[in-house]
């Protein structure tokens, strides 16, 4: 008897197209003599889907407007229904589709985060990939050096830098450089909060994601800093560069 895999993809995340190419990998190479594919689309403004459709939609990203391929589902957190509820809008009907295993392949936010893998505990599905808590912490690149170091597990240097640092990005250049000096080579890719090029001898780029990556290279070595808008749990003062 062949499994029932629910593939979610898509979601409010700027990693949307990612996730649904990634979807449409993982539909085309399951094996399909032990699993039957479910794909549950996540479109950018929230609405889950059931899609009827090829993988071919996925990977040009028309999916969501194949209306007659599209019927309103979503996990259900009751245990004892073990799957998806699908909804019949018109005559405001259900039915329940249980499920045995959810594959999550969503980027980002609220999707690795803990925010889905959290819901899939409440529902009580199994699911790939790391649990809630795994999931949220890792999300925080800060939080995840944080746990790293406590282990005692070797890593690469990095700089906390906060955001109300970056109102004086010469100290927060001149920090790096005491903390950090045997790392040669900045490359500061640079959220929409910096509007002006920074004249420090280090490359100053936007894009458009909300994070700032610092990183630096020295005989394979590397480190990673990134600053996120918001941190989990933390106000916009708070938000911070890990």
């Amino acid at each position: 008897m062949k499994k029932t895999v629910a593939i979610i993809f898509g979601g409010e995340s700027s990693e949307y197209e990612v996730s649904c190419v990634s979807a449409a990998n993982v539909a085309e190479n399951l094996d399909k003599e032990l699993y039957e594919a479910v794909l549950v689309g996540i479109t950018k403004d929230g609405k889950w889907w059931i899609f009827g459709g090829s993988t071919d939609d996925l990977r040009n990203h028309v999916w969501q407007e194949k209306r007659a391929l599209l019927t309103p589902a979503v996990i259900s957190p009751c245990k004892a229904h073990h799957g998806l509820i699908k909804l019949d809008g018109a005559n405001g009907n259900f039915e329940i589709l249980r499920v045995d295993v959810v594959f999550p392949v969503l980027h980002g936010k609220n999707g690795e985060d803990g925010t889905m893998q959290g819901l899939l505990e409440l529902a009580g599905i199994p699911y790939v990939g790391c649990n809630t808590y795994s999931s949220a912490v890792s999300m925080d690149k800060l939080y995840t050096k944080i746990v790293v170091d406590t282990l005692g597990i070797r890593q690469a240097a990095y700089v906390p830098v906060y955001s109300r640092d970056l109102k004086d990005m010469a100290s927060v250049v001149k920090k790096i450089d005491e903390d950090i000096l045997e790392y040669k080579t900045l490359n500061l890719i640079l959220q929409p909060l910096i509007e002006n090029a920074i004249d420090h001898g280090i490359d100053v780029k936007e894009n458009g994601e909300g994070v700032i990556t610092i990183s630096g290279h020295k005989e394979g070595s590397n480190i990673l800093l990134s600053v996120e808008d918001n941190g989990i749990g933390m106000d916009e003062e708070d938000a911070k560069m890990a």
